[in-house]
């Protein structure tokens, strides 16, 4: 296979389900395709790393991190590697500076949405529990905003979906589009 140079850019608020995705798409892509060189960036594994470093949840600090996330999975996708991208990235202006950064035509953005009632029973790391509790004032999705895409390429309604009908989706349209 040629070399892809893609980035598919998974957003929506904690516990809807964008890291389970991106590994069931993962394992899916290197099965179908083996020669295909994938990086996964996420945001919970990025913010342990020096790439990390600095940043912290308010706006600015949450506008800093995906600039520099989508400048690091440019470098990735101009080495001709998919780039799966799993982060929260509420803010649509700062996606689509992301997306520019990028290149239109090198950037697939995945919705994966869930109710909140589904995301609490799925948080694992207990961060719906801690700012029902007061301990988190600014938790995407519960007590700060999530701006919806408004275009995305394909939605992934992870409360309606099983993890493998969404990541059928997001495969059969990330190479049905490669190959056309």
């Amino acid at each position: 296979m040629k070399e892809f140079g893609h980035v598919v850019w998974l957003t929506g608020c904690p516990s809807s389900g964008k890291s389970t995705i991106s590994d069931a798409l993962t394992k899916k892509i290197k099965e179908a395709h083996p020669g295909l060189k994938i990086q996964q960036l996420d945001g919970d594994i990025v913010r342990g790393t020096a790439f990390g470093e600095n940043t912290g949840f308010s706006p600015d600090d949450r506008a800093l991190h995906i600039k520099r996330m989508g400048e690091l999975a440019r470098m990735f996708a101009d080495h001709g590697i998919l780039v799966l991208c799993s982060f929260i990235s509420p803010d649509g202006r700062i996606r689509q500076h992301a997306k520019d950064i990028i290149g239109d035509g090198r950037f697939t953005e995945v919705y994966v949405k869930a109710s909140k009632e589904e995301r609490m029973k799925r948080d694992v790391k207990g961060l719906y529990a801690k700012a029902k509790a007061g301990k988190i004032s600014n938790l995407t999705g519960f007590n700060a905003p999530y701006d919806e895409p408004e275009q995305p390429h394909v939605v992934c309604d992870t409360d309606a979906e099983s993890v493998m009908e969404s990541t059928r989706k997001v495969f059969d349209h990330l190479f049905r589009e490669k190959a056309e």
